[in-house]
Protein backbone atom coordinates (compact mmCIF):
# COMPACT_ATOMS: atom_id res chain seq x y z
CA UNK A 1 0.00 0.00 0.00
CA UNK A 2 1.07 3.61 -0.50
CA UNK A 3 1.71 6.08 2.22
CA UNK A 4 -1.22 7.71 3.92
CA UNK A 5 -1.68 11.45 3.57
CA UNK A 6 -4.00 13.81 5.34
CA UNK A 7 -5.48 16.43 3.06
CA UNK A 8 -7.54 19.23 4.53
CA UNK A 9 -9.63 21.29 2.17
CA UNK A 10 -12.62 23.56 2.49
CA UNK A 11 -15.86 21.78 1.81
CA UNK A 12 -17.44 23.75 -1.00
CA UNK A 13 -16.59 22.75 -4.54
CA UNK A 14 -16.97 24.62 -7.80
CA UNK A 15 -20.21 25.74 -9.29
CA UNK A 16 -21.49 24.70 -12.67
CA UNK A 17 -22.90 21.22 -12.02
CA UNK A 18 -26.52 22.31 -12.02
CA UNK A 19 -28.97 22.01 -9.14
CA UNK A 20 -26.74 20.17 -6.65
CA UNK A 21 -24.45 23.22 -6.55
CA UNK A 22 -27.28 25.47 -5.45
CA UNK A 23 -27.99 22.97 -2.68
CA UNK A 24 -24.27 23.05 -1.76
CA UNK A 25 -24.44 26.84 -1.42
CA UNK A 26 -27.48 26.47 0.84
CA UNK A 27 -25.52 24.26 3.23
CA UNK A 28 -22.54 26.62 3.26
CA UNK A 29 -24.82 29.59 4.10
CA UNK A 30 -26.81 27.64 6.68
CA UNK A 31 -23.86 26.17 8.59
CA UNK A 32 -21.13 28.70 9.41
CA UNK A 33 -18.72 25.84 10.21
CA UNK A 34 -17.89 25.71 6.51
CA UNK A 35 -16.63 29.29 6.68
CA UNK A 36 -14.68 28.76 9.92
CA UNK A 37 -12.52 25.94 8.59
CA UNK A 38 -9.45 28.12 8.00
CA UNK A 39 -6.09 26.52 7.30
CA UNK A 40 -4.90 27.67 10.72
CA UNK A 41 -7.86 26.09 12.52
CA UNK A 42 -7.35 22.77 10.71
CA UNK A 43 -3.62 22.85 11.48
CA UNK A 44 -4.36 23.44 15.19
CA UNK A 45 -6.77 20.47 15.27
CA UNK A 46 -4.18 18.23 13.61
CA UNK A 47 -1.52 19.37 16.10
CA UNK A 48 -3.87 18.84 19.06
CA UNK A 49 -4.48 15.23 18.02
CA UNK A 50 -0.87 14.45 17.08
CA UNK A 51 -1.67 14.08 13.38
CA UNK A 52 0.73 16.66 11.93
CA UNK A 53 3.89 14.65 11.25
CA UNK A 54 6.55 14.51 8.55
CA UNK A 55 4.30 12.66 6.06
CA UNK A 56 1.42 15.11 6.42
CA UNK A 57 0.90 18.13 4.23
CA UNK A 58 -2.13 20.38 4.59
CA UNK A 59 -3.48 21.75 1.34
CA UNK A 60 -5.78 24.69 2.12
CA UNK A 61 -8.38 25.75 -0.39
CA UNK A 62 -11.39 24.48 -2.27
CA UNK A 63 -11.25 20.84 -3.34
CA UNK A 64 -11.38 21.58 -7.06
CA UNK A 65 -8.65 24.25 -6.84
CA UNK A 66 -6.33 22.36 -4.50
CA UNK A 67 -6.55 18.87 -5.96
CA UNK A 68 -7.01 19.55 -9.67
CA UNK A 69 -4.01 19.05 -11.95
CA UNK A 70 -1.39 20.48 -12.04
CA UNK A 71 -1.69 21.53 -8.36
CA UNK A 72 -2.33 18.06 -6.91
CA UNK A 73 0.89 16.82 -5.28
CA UNK A 74 -0.63 13.48 -4.21
CA UNK A 75 0.71 10.51 -6.18
CA UNK A 76 -0.65 7.47 -4.30
CA UNK A 77 -3.06 6.85 -1.44
CA UNK A 78 -3.99 3.81 0.58
CA UNK A 79 -6.81 5.54 2.49
CA UNK A 80 -9.12 8.17 1.07
CA UNK A 81 -11.39 9.61 3.76
CA UNK A 82 -13.90 12.09 2.39
CA UNK A 83 -15.63 14.52 4.75
CA UNK A 84 -16.69 17.53 2.70
CA UNK A 85 -20.47 17.38 3.22
CA UNK A 86 -21.64 18.61 -0.19
CA UNK A 87 -22.25 17.27 -3.70
CA UNK A 88 -19.67 19.09 -5.80
CA UNK A 89 -16.81 18.80 -3.33
CA UNK A 90 -17.50 15.07 -2.88
CA UNK A 91 -17.54 14.56 -6.64
CA UNK A 92 -14.38 16.66 -7.06
CA UNK A 93 -12.56 14.77 -4.29
CA UNK A 94 -13.42 11.44 -5.92
CA UNK A 95 -12.52 12.64 -9.41
CA UNK A 96 -9.11 13.93 -8.34
CA UNK A 97 -8.15 11.35 -5.72
CA UNK A 98 -9.83 8.00 -6.45
CA UNK A 99 -7.61 7.36 -9.49
CA UNK A 100 -4.61 7.72 -7.13
CA UNK A 101 -6.00 5.21 -4.63
CA UNK A 102 -4.01 2.00 -4.81
CA UNK A 103 -5.74 -1.37 -5.33
CA UNK A 104 -6.77 -2.64 -1.90
CA UNK A 105 -7.07 0.96 -0.68
CA UNK A 106 -10.15 2.11 1.21
CA UNK A 107 -12.56 4.95 0.42
CA UNK A 108 -14.30 6.08 3.61
CA UNK A 109 -17.22 8.51 3.57
CA UNK A 110 -18.01 10.38 6.75
CA UNK A 111 -21.06 11.96 5.15
CA UNK A 112 -23.06 9.00 3.84
CA UNK A 113 -25.96 10.32 5.93
CA UNK A 114 -26.12 13.51 3.84
CA UNK A 115 -28.22 12.90 0.71
CA UNK A 116 -26.22 15.12 -1.67
CA UNK A 117 -22.82 13.77 -0.61
CA UNK A 118 -24.14 10.21 -0.91
CA UNK A 119 -25.63 11.01 -4.32
CA UNK A 120 -22.27 12.34 -5.55
CA UNK A 121 -20.53 9.14 -4.42
CA UNK A 122 -23.21 6.99 -6.05
CA UNK A 123 -22.99 8.96 -9.31
CA UNK A 124 -19.19 8.69 -9.36
CA UNK A 125 -19.37 4.95 -8.75
CA UNK A 126 -21.99 4.48 -11.48
CA UNK A 127 -20.16 6.60 -14.08
CA UNK A 128 -16.86 4.84 -13.39
CA UNK A 129 -18.18 1.27 -13.22
CA UNK A 130 -17.28 0.82 -9.56
CA UNK A 131 -19.14 -2.20 -8.19
CA UNK A 132 -17.23 -2.88 -4.97
CA UNK A 133 -19.58 -3.60 -2.08
CA UNK A 134 -20.47 -0.61 0.09
CA UNK A 135 -20.07 -1.44 3.76
CA UNK A 136 -20.86 0.51 6.91
CA UNK A 137 -18.68 1.07 9.95
CA UNK A 138 -20.34 -0.39 13.03
CA UNK A 139 -20.59 1.60 16.23
CA UNK A 140 -20.36 5.07 14.69
CA UNK A 141 -22.73 7.87 15.58
CA UNK A 142 -23.20 8.80 11.92
CA UNK A 143 -23.60 6.42 9.01
CA UNK A 144 -20.05 6.05 7.67
CA UNK A 145 -19.72 4.01 4.52
CA UNK A 146 -16.67 2.57 2.81
CA UNK A 147 -15.53 0.31 0.03
CA UNK A 148 -12.25 -1.32 -0.90
CA UNK A 149 -10.84 -0.57 -4.33
CA UNK A 150 -10.33 -3.80 -6.30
Amino acid sequence: MGSAAHVACKGKGRGGRGNPCRADEYWVRRFPLFKRNSAEAVQQRFLRHGLLGPGVRLLPGFVNDTLAPPCNPIRALSLLRIDVDVFTATLDALAHLYPRLMPGGVVLFDDWKLPLARRAAEEYRRSNGITAEIRFLPGTVDAQAYWVKP
